[in-house]
């Protein structure tokens, strides 16, 4: 039995797809590089929407791939009416009381 190899790189893409809406767009633009870190984990470089370069790391378990970031420059990232954009998080607490 043959198995085909499994690409960080295509992980990275699917892991991403598969936790936003149907049709909305990827966070990144490209990816710089992606590679397995030992059997259960990928770290990749990615360029954001706006240009800045992130880091992201996922990490196998039972149902798949989580995701989380290493670093993202610029600050904390939303899908807003079908696009990406910059929110800081003095902006997450508005409206709410101290």
């Amino acid at each position: 039995m043959t198995t085909t190899p499994v690409r960080a790189k295509d992980i990275v893409i699917h892991t991403n797809t598969a936790s936003l809406p149907p049709g909305a767009p990827l966070p990144f633009g490209e990816i710089i590089s992606a590679r397995f870190d030992g059997a259960n984990q990928i770290v990749a470089s990615v360029v954001m929407f706006d240009g800045q370069r992130a880091d992201m790391r996922l990490k196998r378990w039972a149902f798949g791939w989580s995701r989380g970031w290493d670093a993202m420059p610029g600050g904390d990232i939303s899908l807003e009416n079908g696009a990406w954009q910059r929110v800081f998080r003095d902006d997450l607490f508005e409206g709410f009381a101290a």
